[in-house]
């Protein structure tokens, strides 16, 4: 489950809910993604930030993007924006897990992932 970004009590979520919404502002960025198993995701008291896991070796971003941009570009823009969202200074993982061949899906969409019967 997902939400607006709200402010918290856990520094987590609030770290979660910033890297959601930097990513999601990158042009070229069309969803997060949950991951093919739909495994991804930062698991908070009663929901989860899908797309974004915060891990020891840094914080991870799992992104579909538009085709109608360069895919290197993309994904550095979407390093760029976490890292000053996310404030912590660890590494940041651009994990780019599909293309969307035109951007038909609207930014933040829980539209499933194809062929894998999963929601984001």
């Amino acid at each position: 489950m997902t939400g607006p970004a709200v402010p918290s009590a856990d520094p987590a979520a609030a770290v979660a809910h910033a890297v959601r919404a930097a990513a999601l502002a990158v042009p070229g960025v069309v969803r997060l993604s949950a991951g093919p198993l739909g495994e991804v995701g930062t698991y908070l008291a009663g929901e989860r930030v899908a797309g974004v896991r915060l891990a020891p070796d840094g914080v991870h971003v799992h992104v579909v993007v538009s085709a109608d941009l360069p895919l290197p570009g993309t994904a550095a823009a979407v390093r760029t924006a976490v890292a000053s969202a996310a404030g912590t200074g660890s590494p940041v993982h651009v994990h780019v897990e599909d293309v969307d061949p035109a951007g038909q899906q609207p930014r933040g969409s829980q539209a499933p992932l194809r062929g894998t019967g999963k929601d984001e």
